[in-house]
């Protein structure tokens, strides 16, 4: 639908931003699951920091792709 609405350079930067975002949330289900299974923290606290980590890699993936 980006395609067709807005041509397809935005519907490419659309697609590489979707690639990053879902690279940021896998990372971030590891941060979780590894410090919440082998390190024994809590999920809260296992949670805030990897959002950490998620909202760097997000934003860094952002930053290197507009420019």
């Amino acid at each position: 639908m980006a395609f067709w609405n807005q041509g397809a350079g935005y519907a490419a930067i659309e697609g590489h931003s979707m690639m990053i975002g879902a690279f940021a949330l896998c990372l971030y289900s590891i941060c979780v699951c590894h410090l919440t299974m082998r390190r024994q923290v809590s999920s809260l606290r296992a949670s805030a920091v990897s959002l950490i980590a998620w909202l760097a890699i997000a934003l860094g993936g952002k930053w290197m792709l507009l420019g």
